[in-house]
């Protein structure tokens, strides 16, 4: 439902033990009213985990001429109760004219 507002870029392909990152920037028209989303998603480790990893990271430095602000999502899955958790933050920064 979001393809109207958001180009999607992957940032890591999927290999047999993970699975990939994922980057939404909203496309020109939206910069102003809709922020990137940086998700990424972790098994067997915490939201805040994957939180930290954007971070370390530093994925919203890709996001940054796309958009005013971004959602950092973190997603976890717990493979043993089979929960799902999720940590968001915003990021806010200044679009620059290259």
């Amino acid at each position: 439902s979001s393809i109207k507002f958001y180009s999607k870029r992957l940032i890591e392909q999927p290999t047999c033990k993970g699975i990939a990152d994922l980057i939404l920037t909203p496309r020109r028209a939206f910069i102003d009213k809709y922020p990137a989303l940086v998700i990424e998603l972790k098994c067997g480790h915490t939201a805040q985990d994957a939180i930290t990893q954007i971070k370390e990271k530093n994925y919203v430095e890709f996001v940054k001429p796309y958009a005013q602000r971004a959602l950092l999502i973190g997603i976890s899955y717990d493979p043993k109760t089979k929960a799902h958790s999720c940590v968001i933050e915003e990021e806010r920064f200044d679009v620059t004219d290259p």
